[in-house]
């Protein structure tokens, strides 16, 4: 290899040595996509995570919104042999146990399957039509969730306003040592991939 050729080699070592966590802690900031949050109409929180319906009835003690709204999902097999507590209702307790009353809880859709769905019964369901809905998502999977959601409101006058949750152990500078964490980031990359490849692929074809 020519003296060029190595010097190069070691200045793209060297740079990938100083940067990485910069870079790293990028490629984590751009799919857990984020939106200035303001007062709305609704707070709609996911079920990727856990802790999603907590930091929903927060938003909700804080004056955010008036109502929190719940998508009614398909069960999984587990859910409809009974076996475990569909996340709708797990979701509800949660949101009651946090000071979030009945009247204040809606529920939308029926056997949704996706957030296309969801965004779709959020136009349907809604009485009044809310103008801002903050949705709650597990930051991992932001922009897949904004994406999707957008998609099925697109001609509507609701406003998305992204609020995402980092998992408890999430360190923006070292999520990659993390096993779960980076095994989100990496399922959340391969969706985005594909779903951008399928876009490609039927634009070419049209």
């Amino acid at each position: 290899m020519r003296p060029r050729a190595w010097i190069a080699v070691l200045v793209v070592i060297a740079a990938a040595a100083v940067f990485h966590v910069r870079v790293l802690a990028g490629v984590a900031r751009f799919m857990s996509a984020s939106d200035l949050v303001q007062p709305a109409d609704a707070i709609l929180p996911l079920y990727q995570d856990e802790n999603l319906p907590f930091v929903a009835a927060d938003l909700y003690r804080r004056g955010f919104a008036a109502r929190v709204v719940l998508g009614r999902m398909r069960p999984t097999r587990l859910e409809a042999a009974g076996l475990i507590t569909p996340r709708y209702e797990l979701w509800r307790k949660v949101l009651r146990i946090q000071g979030v009353p009945d009247a204040a809880l809606e529920g939308i859709g029926q056997d949704l399957v996706n957030e296309v769905d969801l965004g779709r019964a959020l136009v349907r369901s809604l009485t009044p039509q809310p103008r801002r809905v903050i949705v709650v998502t597990s930051a991992p999977f932001g922009r897949l969730a904004r994406n999707d959601l957008r998609s099925a409101l697109a001609g509507s006058a609701i406003d998305l306003r992204v609020y995402p949750v980092y998992p408890r152990e999430f360190d923006e500078r070292t999520w990659w040592r993390g096993r779960h964490s980076a095994l989100s980031y990496v399922d959340a990359y391969y969706l985005w991939f594909v779903r951008v490849l399928r876009h490609e692929l039927a634009h070419t074809r049209s």
